[in-house]
């Protein structure tokens, strides 16, 4: 149910004005202890980053893969590493801020080969592994080459704020990861998927620890999907015993989405879940109107042009917020979207395919329906699909065990 007019009208002020929540000093005016360690490549990209003079890419990395610490270059040519001390109470916290639901963004820049390097959040990703949390959000201050599972491109638009850019797709895989499923039959097989499901949100009832004010937050996302998927793959595996294959398919349609809007939320939940709430909220009519309001609204002292590139990248993440085709651009499950999605949509709004693969009935009463579809096919996809959201829950609450 789309809300009324006056509410869309409101949704800038709530949901996406996404003003700079600290205020631009000059680095050289900063007060910084005796013996701090400086990444002086690092300051100057993040520095041109809040300026809006470089873009950030918004992905999840292995934490693996990134080198904690300040990197400089030595005279020879060689790089040098130093490491500012870890304060525990500070890392404590960052782990019960974990544990509550939240999840920063690390700042990282590229290294040599695969890896990147964090030099100032070495707190949050110290917690991240006494967490044992494998895949990280992070904000990456250089370019860099398609990645496994995608990534946003977003700009500062000083003094608005953020607005996405652009969207590089996921690096294509040869195979996508799923459940082996040992049972005889379809049916048995799927509801091995709902069981998994549901022992993954007992797992994420463990993980959590109560916050002191209750608050929507990123395990109310996670706690979600996964009842959801047990739900809907309990439904589907009933359905293929009845040989209900079309009726399974708007199901699999289904969990297929759920993968790929969970996969952009997981990107980075402070950035991208915003967006998803506000976009549920007020529906793409809504959003459009609030785009609007965001473009005429008068404000001194801004660019009018750079008042309009904030608006619509905030237009253009909308966008990808509603569209199947875009989020499938990100989630490594997407690599099926163009072979499976057109008949699936189909079948789950009835178009005349749908209505005609009973159309053999009229004079064969037993005819089994022409769906073109078959139980194997459907299965792969449910399970490729739940496979894709349940590794991901179980590794952002420390039961991580393959790369993604």
């Amino acid at each position: 149910m789309v809300h009324s007019h006056p509410r869309k009208a409101r949704l800038h002020f709530s949901k996406l004005r996404t003003r700079p929540v600290t205020e631009m000093i000059e680095i050289e005016k900063l007060s910084i202890d005796e013996g701090i360690k400086r990444d002086d490549h690092f300051i100057s990209l993040y520095k041109q980053y809040l300026l809006g003079k470089r873009h950030a890419h918004v992905t999840r990395l292995p934490l693996k893969h990134i080198n904690v610490g300040v990197r400089t270059r030595g005279k020879d040519g060689t790089f040098q590493w130093a490491f500012n001390e870890l304060a525990d109470d500070s890392v404590q916290r960052g782990i019960r801020s974990l544990r509550r639901g939240m999840r920063p963004t690390l700042h990282v820049y590229r290294g040599e080969g695969e890896t990147f390097v964090c030099p100032d959040d070495a707190h949050s990703a110290e917690a991240y592994r006494l967490s044992g949390i494998g895949l990280v959000p992070c904000f990456i201050l250089e370019d860099v080459p398609a990645l496994p599972n995608g990534c946003l491109t977003i700009r500062t638009f000083y003094p608005l704020g953020q607005a996405l850019t652009g969207v590089r797709s996921r690096r294509d895989v040869s195979s996508l990861p799923a459940k082996q499923l040992p049972g005889p039959d379809a049916r048995t097989r799927v509801a091995e998927l709902s069981d998994w499901a549901k022992e993954t949100a007992i797992a994420v009832r463990g993980f959590h620890l109560e916050a002191d004010e209750p608050v929507t937050h990123w395990h109310h996302v996670l706690i979600s999907v996964a009842e959801r998927v047990a739900t809907a793959t309990d439904a589907i595996g009933m359905l293929l015993e009845r040989r209900a294959v079309l009726e399974a398919a708007a199901i699999v349609r289904l969990v297929y989405e759920m993968a790929l809007t969970f996969h952009l939320n997981w990107l980075d939940p402070e950035y991208t879940g915003r967006y998803l709430q506000a976009i549920a909220d007020v529906g793409p009519r809504g959003w459009k109107q609030a785009i609007e309001v965001l473009q005429s609204e008068p404000d001194a002292g801004i660019n009018v042009s750079v008042r309009r590139a904030w608006a619509e990248g905030h237009e253009r993440m909308g966008a990808l917020c509603s569209s199947p085709n875009q989020k499938a651009d990100l989630s490594p499950v997407g690599v099926l979207h163009a072979k499976i999605y057109p008949k699936l949509s189909g079948i789950a709004h009835q178009d005349f395919g749908a209505l005609a693969a009973f159309a053999g009935r009229l004079d064969h009463a037993d005819a089994a329906p022409a769906t073109g579809l078959d139980e194997t096919s459907l299965e792969h996809i449910t399970n490729v699909s739940t496979t894709s959201i349940l590794l991901r829950i179980l590794d952002d609450v420390g039961l991580g065990s393959v790369d993604l």
